[in-house]
Formats: C-alpha cells, sequence, structure tokens
C-alpha cells in the first residue's frame, strides 16, 4: 500500500499566513521573506499564494529591486495588492534616489498601502515629489523612519506632511547632516517633534533623534 506524504494546500495556505504574521511587527513589516521566497520553489500551487504575499509586503533592499519594484507597478494591472512597503539598507545606507518613479505609479496599485517603513536609508529624493500631494502617500497611515539619514529637518517633515492620513509616527535614531552642531540645533531639535501634529489624524508619536 503505497503512503501519500502530500500536504493538503489548505493547510500550506495556512502556514504561509502565519508565517507572515507571526513574523510581522506592529508596523506590517519585516515578515519572513526567506520562507515565503522558498515556498514559491515548492510547486505550482504554493508559488501563486506565496508570491500573492511578497507581493504584499515587499521588502525592498537595494536600488535595483526599488527600480525593478516600480517597473512592475506601473505595467501591473493588479488593485489594491500592495499593502505595507519597508525600504531597508541591509548591508549599507541605502540611496533613495530611484524610490521617485514608484511613488508616481499607478494610484490603482497602491490603494491598499497603509504601512511605510524606511531602515537605515539616505533620504535624497527631490523635495518637489513630497509636496505634489502624491496619491501613493494619501493612505498612508503607519511611517516608521528607523536609522534613516536627512539632509535638513525640512526634508524629515516634508516626508511626514505628505502623508496626510498619518495616524502613526515612529522616529527612531535617525540622522540630521549639518555643518556645526550648536546648543540651539539640539534645542530645535528637541522641540521640532510638536511640527509633526501638523498630521490632523497623529494619534502616535515616538521620536528619538540624532545630529551628525
Amino acid at each position: 500500500m503505497q503512503s501519500h506524504s502530500r500536504v493538503p494546500i489548505d493547510i500550506v495556505l495556512q502556514v504561509m499566513d502565519a508565517s507572515e504574521e507571526t513574523s510581522t511587527s506592529p508596523g506590517g513589516f519585516n515578515m519572513d521573506q526567506r520562507t515565503l521566497c522558498a515556498c514559491t520553489l515548492v510547486c505550482r500551487e504554493w508559488r501563486a499564494y506565496a508570491q500573492h504575499l511578497l507581493r504584499r509586503r515587499p521588502l525592498l533592499c537595494t536600488t535595483r529591486a526599488i527600480s525593478g519594484f516600480a517597473k512592475y507597478l506601473h505595467q501591473s494591472q493588479e488593485t489594491g495588492t500592495l499593502h505595507a512597503l519597508h525600504f531597508w539598507g541591509c548591508s549599507e545606507v541605502l540611496d533613495l534616489a530611484p524610490a521617485t518613479d514608484l511613488f508616481v505609479a499607478p494610484p490603482r496599485s497602491f490603494s491598499s498601502l497603509t504601512a511605510l517603513r524606511f531602515s537605515k536609508t539616505r533620504m535624497t529624493f527631490a523635495p518637489k515629489v513630497l509636496r505634489m500631494r502624491l496619491p501613493f502617500f494619501e493612505t498612508i497611515t503607519v511611517l516608521t523612519l528607523s536609522l534613516c539619514e536627512f539632509d535638513s529637518m525640512r526634508g524629515l517633515f516634508d516626508l511626514v506632511w505628505a502623508c496626510r492620513n498619518l495616524s502613526v509616527l515612529d522616529v527612531e535614531f535617525c540622522k540630521l547632516r549639518c555643518a556645526k552642531v550648536t546648543v540651539d540645533l539640539v534645542n530645535r531639535l528637541a522641540m521640532s517633534r510638536k511640527y509633526a501634529h501638523g498630521c490632523e489624524r497623529l494619534t502616535s508619536v515616538r521620536w528619538w533623534f540624532a545630529v551628525f
């Protein structure tokens, strides 16, 4: 009698969902992409759902990945698949200049996008991009900035104010590039948190900053 070791597809899908949920932070990021990538290689049935989860919460670690994902969004006809997006400079500080093409992708691609996280990134996109009231930022309610580098305080708030429906802002150990560190600058950084409340729906703010 031949034994059958095939796992029912319903159980496989539940395991994939559980993998995503248990490895996701409160902001909706950092899911176990290695597990999901491995699932795409098992069989055709597993591949489709694993790819769906990967597209729902992508982790972009290189400028090439950012450019490639922006191209995918411009060409895709799918609607509302993107729920959260994480830019992460895993090996070195990630330059976000190529992200401009992603921000101007067709609105249908990110109609369900609610969470945005930047980790170990250099915020180098043009200020005018953030001041254009782009639909990309319209649905963002959770914004997390960790170990990011800004050229100016205005650059930080251009990003915050672009997310008009923001309810949660988490700024942790970010750096401000400046020519000279003064007591006045440090005091202004300490007081700058209040300007984040320009977002009318903001209910939670965590603020840790550094100067270098």
